[in-house]
């Protein structure tokens, strides 16, 4: 059977969880884990519906990467995480602890570029598929063999490939980085090209490919668009400096052998869900994996919480 590794991206994956399920949710402590149990129900979700055979996650650790290094106001216009998020972070680390999935940090990097790096190493290979609503990681589709999973609202969630990100955004995967680095990325408070929007941006990415190819052939350009470009170049250039996904990281070594779906626990996962007072997931368990002789088959809409 043909391998498929299903990466988790769990900052984006818990910050989903605790706004989407209500903060009236704690366990016998006390300690709300509207968080613990979303990030929970989805992954049991992806395990049931997308069949993988190895599942992983990674997570960025406190210290600053080499993008801050790079630029003092690299997401520097965020607020501090959530008190009541921050004190549930241990408990989701220890999911990962008790489940055996791997869980992995690298300092100096962010989680999108152990995804990258793991992705590209392994796709030729295998299926890979990526779980998180972040557009910086539609850039690896260009890769063999990957998708991305992007949930939306609610249960919904999208399979993203090529065509759906041309759709999209106006640009493939492969032009990601380049599309950012002119209309720029306000949420990593990086500013691209003033005055170059995501249309043009994407009509001159068409035309030219790349953003080195667009400077090659500035002189072609007319206008107010040359004008902006000029002006913005250094700009552009630093954030797709920025923005580009490093796919070199050093991830060390991985066993793949802890990743795999079926040497997971689920005795023991079922005992942490019982000390979190996760009734639902309790029931979902004994209604689904933890019955060996049962196939889940169903079409039903995922449900992620």
């Amino acid at each position: 059977m043909r391998e498929k590794f299903l990466l988790i991206d769990l900052p984006n994956l818990f910050y989903r969880a605790f706004f989407a399920v209500p903060r009236t949710l704690k366990n016998k402590n006390g300690q709300v884990t509207n968080a613990v149990f979303g990030t929970c129900s989805m992954i049991l979700s992806l395990i049931e519906n997308v069949k993988p055979t190895h599942i992983l996650a990674f997570k960025d650790l406190k210290a600053k990467t080499f993008r801050h290094e790079k630029d003092d106001e690299y997401k520097a216009q965020r607020p501090d995480m959530p008190e009541e998020l921050v004190g549930q972070l241990s408990y989701i680390d220890e999911f990962f602890i008790i489940s055996g999935i791997p869980l992995i940090a690298v300092e100096g990097f962010e989680a999108d570029d152990g995804i990258a790096t793991f992705a590209s190493t392994y796709n030729k290979d295998a299926d890979v598929v990526i779980v998180s609503s972040d557009h910086d990681l539609f850039s690896l589709i260009s890769e063999e063999n990957v998708s991305v999973m992007r949930p939306i609202k609610g249960a919904e969630v999208e399979i993203m490939d090529r065509e759906k990100v041309k759709a999209k955004t106006g640009v493939y995967p492969e032009q990601m980085a380049d599309f950012k680095a002119m209309r720029g990325d306000a949420s990593d408070n990086l500013v691209g090209i003033k005055g170059i929007g995501e249309k043009t941006a994407a009509t001159l990415l068409t035309k030219y490919d790349t953003l080195e190819n667009i400077y090659s052939n500035i002189d072609k350009i007319e206008g107010k668009k040359k004008e902006l470009l000029i002006n913005g170049k250094d700009e552009a250039l630093h954030t797709k400096s920025m923005v580009t996904l490093i796919k070199d990281v050093p991830l060390g070594d991985i066993n793949l052998e802890y990743a795999k779906i079926d040497d997971i626990p689920w005795d023991r996962v079922r005992e942490f869900f019982i000390e979190n007072n996760f009734r639902m997931l309790i029931k979902r368990l004994d209604n689904s994996l933890l019955k060996d002789d049962q196939e889940n088959d169903s079409d039903e809409q995922l449900s992620f919480f």
